[in-house]
């Protein structure tokens, strides 16, 4: 098309070029625009859905697993050794029970029109937690000390003490904090190494004296006078 039409600069041109693919009659129509909404944002998406179980069912608060896409278009999937999908589990949570679930492990290859929903179970994580390492915490730990004064006319006070130990570890929710304790268990051994669950037996008979012996709940004991 020339520029110069009888010696005089032509008019500004404006050429549009239109290309159909072969097998397409109409936009979004064709094999090769499958999935094409004119006019819209055609990204569709697969979201994987994280409930927990130790809660109804409820579903996790930013723990969605995401992956956009076109339909048609294969999901880059991240998996694992095993080949399968690897889920990103919540911090705090582990797997739950998917053995019923019917979209466990059948998460598909490839994006879809309309959106699509997979769920999986996940359940709290629990810690153990011990004795050994919570010797100041009552919750775990407790001593119970005997604490024993003898005043004998004359003599010095003197004040022997012993006492037993029991300990219990729990369990702790990672999501919840809260924690499920244990029975109580004896820590204290006599000197055959057996468990030891209660105070010594302890003379304190004196010769010449009536020995009273009172308790920590007021409660009083007579020895008669020994001659």
């Amino acid at each position: 098309m020339p520029a110069l039409i009888n010696g005089e600069p032509a008019q500004d041109i404006t050429v549009k070029v239109t290309y159909t693919k072969d097998g397409a009659t109409k936009l979004g129509t064709g094999a090769d625009h499958k999935g094409d909404k004119p006019g819209q944002d055609n990204t569709v998406k697969v979201t994987v859905q994280i409930l927990d179980q130790d809660e109804d069912d409820k579903i996790v608060t930013d723990a969605d697993q995401v992956m956009t896409g076109k339909a048609g278009d294969k999901i880059d999937w991240k998996l694992n050794s095993d080949g399968k999908l690897e889920l990103n589990v919540p911090k705090h949570y582990v797997l739950g029970d998917n053995k019923n679930n019917p979209d466990f492990n059948n998460f598909p290859d490839r994006f879809s029109d309309p959106d699509q929903t997979y769920k999986v179970y996940v359940k709290h994580a629990k810690e153990l937690v011990s004795a050994a390492t919570h010797e100041g915490d009552s919750n775990y730990y407790r001593r119970i000390t005997r604490a024993i004064t003898q005043n004998v006319p004359g003599q010095k006070s003197t004040t022997i003490t012993d006492s037993i130990i029991f300990t219990r570890n729990g369990v702790k929710d990672e999501v919840t904090g809260d924690v499920t304790y244990g029975k109580w268990t004896l820590a204290t051994t006599d000197k055959e190494g057996q468990p030891l669950d209660s105070f010594k037996q302890m003379d304190f008979a004196t010769k010449g004296y009536k020995v009273t012996i009172t308790n920590g709940q007021g409660k009083q004991n007579l020895i008669q006078l020994l001659f």
